[in-house]
């Protein structure tokens, strides 16, 4: 599995911040344990290289992975786990006040699998909006390689009081649907239907590519919060 990171902005400056004081020995395995909660017999390939293009404050991290036992029971779920960390529900559902969301957000997650045998062309797109964010999701097929794309962007920093059910509703329907299942030697199909589904006899030879993109437009200054 092959991992690449692009950092823009505020959360560049986070990064830059943050190698100045942490090997990437340290990186190295704080990122190993995040991706072995999916994948527990996950193995790295040496340290991540970093790419820093500090003209045009954007940071670049690659890392590399081999994973064993992909499948569980014959198949693998797919979640994208970068906006995971934006989509939880709140403790206090029921509310006087606003409702905060992460604000300025733009994030996109992309994963390609190479298939072993041809599959039909195909594209699928699905989303969502709630009062905070904008939500999509999109499958592409070529005939050789199946990739799923999902990005979640904030519309605003907070959710007003009487808008709190809508936006709520809309959280629990992309984080019930956000998991892609692959079934190798049968079907690639998605574990939602909504209104659209995607199958595609073929055999999965592996994850070979996780791209995570996120950009803000906070200020360089602009604190972050932990990821």
């Amino acid at each position: 599995m092959d991992v690449l990171a692009t950092y823009r902005g505020g959360d560049a400056d986070e990064l830059r911040a943050r190698l100045a004081t942490t090997s990437f020995a340290d990186v190295g395995r704080e990122h190993l344990n995040r991706y072995a909660a999916d994948h527990p017999r996950i193995e790295a390939l040496g340290a991540p290289k970093v790419a820093d293009d500090r003209d045009g404050n954007v940071i670049v991290l690659r890392e590399h992975y081999r994973i064993r036992d992909f499948f569980t029971n014959g198949t693998f779920s797919y979640s994208p786990r970068s906006l995971e960390l934006f989509l939880k529900r709140p403790e206090t559902k029921i509310r006087s006040t606003p409702l905060a969301f992460e604000y300025p957000l733009d994030v996109t997650q992309r994963a390609t699998f190479r298939l072993a045998r041809g599959v039909a062309r195909e594209h699928q797109h699905d989303e969502r909006d709630s009062p905070a964010f904008h939500y999509e999701r999109d499958v592409e097929s070529d005939g050789k390689q199946l990739t799923l794309t999902y990005r979640l962007r904030a519309s605003k920093p907070a959710v007003a009081v009487g808008d709190i059910p809508k936006h709520l509703t809309a959280l629990n329907d992309v984080t019930a649907h956000l998991a892609w299942t692959v079934a190798p030697q049968a079907t690639l199909a998605s574990a939602a239907d909504w209104s659209w589904s995607f199958a595609a006899i073929a055999g999965l030879v592996g994850l070979c590519s996780w791209i995570i993109g996120r950009i803000t437009g906070r200020p360089a200054t602009a604190a972050l919060k932990s990821r």
